[in-house]
């Protein structure tokens, strides 16, 4: 843990995380919304997540995208905290491969299933109940993994514990499909693993850019 970084030390950060992941990420980029088609239409699809376009940023691998660009200049700790993240899932989705695609789309992918009663039986359609937002513990998993990054990031470059119940309504909201209203099982979850960190007992995953922050805090004092 270090006291709160200075802009400066942030924007350092920032640009040495994404020339981290472009070493381990073969083709990333991070790229704009605006100029997407997909993120066009996609807004008339996720009934559930109108801001998905404008407000979220989401990762396709090997790319990130983000709702425009240049993307949060103006808040610089949220950009870092963000995109180390996203860093997770780029690193989860490289191990696991397109059994990332399926934990992440899951349950609900299951009701592509349904298509089979056009050639069989009608029974099939019964997949078609698999739209409901039924909670997806491959999706809050991979999530629950992005997540403890983000604490773990503030909680870095603040020298404050951040506030958990804001992350825990990305779980049980509408933005991501409902994908786990167990909040009380999430808490103890988050706050068993931010008092490890605490102690400086750190995931794998997050060691990379810890040792990041180490490298640029205070850089720019000596």
């Amino acid at each position: 843990m270090h006291p709160a970084f200075s802009r400066d030390e942030l924007e350092n950060s920032y640009d040495s995380l994404l020339e981290q992941i472009s070493e381990d990420i073969s083709r990333f980029e991070v790229k704009s919304k605006r100029d997407s088609l997909l993120f066009k239409v996609l807004p008339y699809i996720t009934f559930y997540n109108k801001e998905i376009s404008t407000r979220y940023i989401t990762t396709l691998y090997p790319y990130v995208y983000v709702p425009s660009i240049p993307w949060n200049p103006d808040l610089p700790l949220s950009r870092l905290a963000i995109m180390a993240h996203e860093y997770v899932h780029l690193l989860d989705r490289k191990k696991l491969g397109p059994i990332f695609n399926f934990l992440y789309l899951s349950p609900q992918i299951l009701s592509l299933l349904a298509i089979n009663a056009t050639f069989f039986s009608n029974w099939f359609l019964l997949f078609l109940l698999f739209l409901l937002p039924i909670p997806s513990p491959g999706r809050a998993w991979l999530e629950y993994r992005g997540y403890r990054m983000t604490l773990a990031v503030w909680f870095w470059t603040t020298g404050r514990m951040p506030d958990v119940d804001f992350v825990l309504k990305h779980f049980s909201g509408s933005g991501y499909y409902w994908m786990w209203p167990f909040e009380g099982m999430l808490r103890k979850r988050f706050e068993r693993d931010m008092a490890r960190i605490r102690l400086g007992i750190i995931p794998e995953e997050l060691l990379k850019v810890k040792r990041i922050l180490d490298k640029e805090y205070g850089k720019l004092n000596t």
